[in-house]
């Protein structure tokens, strides 16, 4: 089983591997397969791969099982690069804002339909898990649009500051 995984914004795939994120615990993993268009990354337990496009970009990333969790490799490249990564689970990797505008692109899809997708949903992205429905605003210094968290959140994002 794997899951496959999304930048919203372009990376370089020479950017990503030029040993910048070596400096939050994340390296390139040589292994068998790799290419410059096929490679991987970990954290010393966990591997993530990239792939890139015919530009050279990052088309998406994916984590394989039994692979444990590519969560601290995510956060590593989302910070470094100051980009928001989804997963395949959420309507931002295909292109849509919210569940219900992706059901509709999918109904669309089915009947033979425009395949572009619009947006405008009013959901607020946790700056905890970067998933989309944070409905907790909290004032932050340093963050004039403060930050957004779930509830489940609001815990593990306070931990986490306290430890930094």
């Amino acid at each position: 089983m794997s899951i496959d995984f999304r930048p919203l914004t372009p990376i370089r795939m020479a950017d990503l591997f030029d040993g910048r994120l070596e400096d939050v615990g994340v390296h390139e993993h040589n292994s068998e397969g790799t290419t410059p268009d096929e490679r991987c990354l970990t954290d010393g337990v966990n591997f993530l791969w990239a792939f890139s496009n015919a530009e050279g970009l990052v088309s998406t990333f994916t984590r394989w099982a039994p692979n444990g969790s590519p969560e601290h490799i995510l956060r590593a490249i989302a910070g470094t690069f100051d980009v928001d990564i989804v997963s395949e689970h959420e309507p931002q990797y295909w292109g849509c804002e919210t569940w219900g505008e992706y059901l509709a692109w999918v109904r669309e899809m089915e009947k033979g339909g425009p395949t572009s997708s619009g947006n405008g949903s009013a959901d607020h992205r946790c700056d905890h898990c970067g998933r989309l429905g944070a409905n907790h605003p909290y004032n932050s210094p340093g963050r004039p649009d403060g930050i957004w968290l779930h509830s489940r959140c609001v815990e593990p994002w306070f931990e986490s500051e306290a430890s930094r």
